[in-house]
Parts: C-alpha cells; structure tokens; sequence
C-alpha cells in the first residue's frame, strides 16, 4: 500500500465527514460505513468511516477513518480521527 496516497484518501474521507456536520453525522452514531476507493495509482483501497460518542452521548462526536488495500494491511490499517462539537 502506498501510504502517501492512503494518507491522503484518508484525509478526504475526514473532510467528507467533518462537511456534513454535527447534526447529521449524529444520526450515524455506531454505523460503521465502508467503501471501496480507486486511488490516484489505480489501485483499489477500502476506506471505513465510524462515528461514535467520545465521552458521553450529546457531546462531541468521533470520527475514525481507517483505509487498507485489501492485502496484509487489512489486519493494520491505516487510521485517522477528528473530534466534532454540538456547537
């Protein structure tokens, strides 16, 4: 896996989730999404997105990304997070 271009579908995958805001990613609270992503090098990666509570229910949300090739690095993914506010 090409860990500069994992990094960056990585950081787009957060700048996705960060845009659609507090209120709607509340409504994904433990819904774990994963899709495949074709890269800039052609290859396919997988890229999942968990939402869940950080401290406790209406407080901030996490945002955890993690992104693998689909080989060996599936049991270690790549990963990234982000906290939201209620405000």
């Amino acid at each position: 896996m090409d860990r500069a271009i994992a990094s960056m579908l990585l950081e787009q995958e957060l700048a996705q989730a960060r845009q659609r805001g507090y209120g709607r990613l509340k409504l994904d609270v433990g819904q774990e999404v994963t899709k495949q992503i074709v890269g800039p090098d052609g290859k396919d990666y997988q890229a999942s997105v968990l939402v869940v509570w950080d401290a406790q229910e209406n407080g901030p949300l996490r945002i955890i990304v993690s992104i693998d090739d689909g080989g060996w690095r599936a049991f270690a993914p790549l990963t990234g997070d982000d906290l939201i506010s209620p405000e």
